[in-house]
């Protein structure tokens, strides 16, 4: 399902590479910054206790990078995750998550690879963890990334975490992220009715979305975030684009969204090089990637996303693109 409406988007469903979302403006809904609940820039010899690692050896505080003032966290060489203590975000109106990563390059430590990415996730209150944001390994060196994620009202409880986990490594003193000022702030989100909502609960697309390969996308019961069905890809490269939506009368919003990976227990999985890419039309008329999800992730896997549109997101010719890249021929890569 897809929502628009500025100031926050809620989320929905994604498949095979699955799909469904809302987007939410809300007109006149302002994020207001508040209180700091959370902040690390890591200036100091290590990690302390409000840090777990799970692989110590490789991972800590380092000189090598940083976006203020000197240090920053890293992890290198392996698959491994670095996780907070408790972090009490209970009875908050809103909070967002921002942070600083940047990939190794040989000028100050060295870069990661395909399939070596940074993956950033959340405790909900179930005790899961939930991924925000995935950063590809095989990026540019030495690129700096600002997140700046709306954590889910649903999910502010007293027991929140936050992990950040590198998928893999190709040993000693390679393959290295950077990461550096983490801040949780408090917001105030006002919520308003969907300029735009879809969550598939249909037989067709319909006029709210162009399919570039008509016979192998479209809605389905395979699987679902609310309530039964959702938009999805397969067997081969194309795109899935919405209508134009008009953002012209706001200038502040989140899109969120539910995207699963397929998986043989209702569809089938892509593998390495079937991504999904997520795009949004931009003021100038061209697409900017909002993120990447690899084809090689865990089968079945959902994704709960939310991004904080720029401010060239917003136009009377706002689009949203779905594009998987590719895929193999027949029943395959959902």
């Amino acid at each position: 399902m897809a929502l628009i409406s500025s100031g926050i988007l809620k989320r929905h469903p994604l498949k095979y590479w699955f799909v469904g979302f809302c987007l939410f403006f809300c007109q006149n809904a302002v994020a207001v910054p508040g209180t700091i609940h959370y902040s690390d820039n890591f200036e100091r010899a290590s990690l302390g206790p409000t840090w777990v690692a799970s692989s110590p050896a490789i991972s800590g505080i380092s000189s090598q990078a940083a976006n203020s003032p000197t240090r920053s966290m890293f992890t290198s060489e392996s698959a491994q995750s670095l996780t907070t203590t408790d972090i009490d975000l209970s009875g908050l109106p809103g909070a967002a998550l921002t942070l600083w990563v940047r990939r190794g390059a040989d000028a100050f430590s060295e870069d990661p690879d395909n399939g070596e990415n940074l993956v950033i996730e959340y405790k909900d209150t179930g005790g899961s963890f939930v991924i925000a944001e995935t950063l590809l390994g095989a990026g540019t060196p030495g690129e700096v990334i600002n997140i700046d994620f709306s954590i889910p009202l649903a999910e502010l409880h007293s027991g929140f975490q936050l992990r950040i986990r590198q998928t893999g490594g190709s040993g000693s003193n390679f393959d290295f992220w950077h990461i550096d000022d983490i801040i949780i702030t408090e917001t105030d989100v006002e919520f308003f009715s969907p300029d735009f909502c879809d969550d598939f609960e249909r037989a067709t697309l319909g006029d709210d979305w162009s399919a570039t390969a008509v016979a192998n996308s479209g809605i389905s019961t395979q699987t679902a975030n609310t309530p039964t069905r959702s938009m999805f890809s397969r067997a081969q490269a194309q795109s899935l684009t919405s209508r134009f939506i008009n953002l012209s009368s706001t200038s502040n919003g989140n899109l969120s969204m539910w995207i699963r990976r397929g998986d043989d227990a209702f569809s089938e999985n892509p593998d390495g090089g079937e991504d999904l890419v997520i795009e949004y039309r931009n003021n100038g008329g061209g697409y900017t990637v909002l993120q990447t999800l690899p084809g090689n992730g865990t089968p079945g896997e959902v994704s709960n996303l939310v991004f904080a549109l720029p401010a060239d997101a917003f136009h009377g010719g706002f689009q949203i693109r779905f594009r998987q890249i590719a895929a193999s021929n027949g029943n395959f890569d959902y």
